[in-house]
Parts: structure tokens; C-alpha cells; sequence
């Protein structure tokens, strides 16, 4: 007997799912960049921070000094995720 899929429940999306969803993605990028420039000069790690968010988010306000901190951490190899 096939599915109708029109009858098939799907969980509902709540903004604590989605806020989740978004912390996950936000950490995956971050750590990202961090295995990927750990050691590297801040400015440029920062820069990178910014270029992936506006492309993976582009309508985001970013906290510029809360990518900073990210950015001298990953540059100083003491970034805990």
C-alpha cells in the first residue's frame, strides 16, 4: 500500500528547534576555521570568521568582538569548543 505523503506527520518546528539548529551550525563553522587556521595571524583568522558567517548567514548581525575573542583564540591555539 504506497504513502500518502500529505498524511505523514512532521515534528513541528518551534524557534528553540531552530535556535538550536543554528547554535550547531554556528559551532561547526567555528570549529571549522579553528582546525583549519589554529596558530594562524588573528586578523586573518578573523577575516575568514566573518567571510564564512555572511556567507552561510547573510543577513546575521554579527558580534564583531565576540569573532574577535574566537579569532585570538584560534590564533593562539586555546579555543575550547
Amino acid at each position: 500500500m504506497p504513502l500518502d505523503p500529505w498524511q505523514l506527520d512532521s515534528p513541528p518546528s518551534t524557534k528553540a528547534s531552530y535556535d538550536t539548529a543554528l547554535a550547531q551550525m554556528e559551532r561547526e563553522m567555528i570549529r571549522g576555521v579553528n582546525d583549519e587556521m589554529r596558530g594562524q595571524d588573528a586578523r586573518q583568522v578573523h577575516e575568514v570568521l566573518v567571510t564564512r558567517f555572511k556567507g552561510r548567514l547573510p543577513a546575521a548581525q554579527l558580534d564583531d568582538r565576540n569573532l574577535q575573542k574566537i579569532a585570538a583564540a584560534i590564533s593562539e591555539g586555546t579555543l575550547i569548543l
